[in-house]
């Protein structure tokens, strides 16, 4: 299990390459977005984990395109890690 963040400075070109990747991952993806009008909460991110994780095949990956408007995102999914690690994991 790994948790990996793409994190460049704005209009670098973020979304071509996951659009990319996602296009090239030859296991199941899940795409979801945290720009929105108003800021989604910790359960957003939470529903988007489980989703995930629903997926078939031993490796889906799940992408959270601006997850730092998530308040409190970082304690999230350090959650998620430590509960994925021990129960099995998705590739995020």
């Amino acid at each position: 299990m790994s948790c990996k963040f793409l994190s460049v400075h704005d209009k670098s070109g973020k979304t071509t390459t996951v659009e990319q990747l996602i296009e090239q991952w030859p296991y199941p993806t899940r795409y979801a977005t945290a720009d929105q009008v108003a800021p989604p909460s910790a359960d957003f991110l939470e529903a988007e984990w489980v989703q995930a994780r629903r997926l078939a095949g031993e490796k889906p990956l799940l992408i959270i395109d601006e997850v730092q408007k998530i308040p409190r995102w970082s304690e999230v999914v350090k959650n998620f890690m430590m509960r994925t690690t021990t129960n099995g994991g998705c590739c995020v």
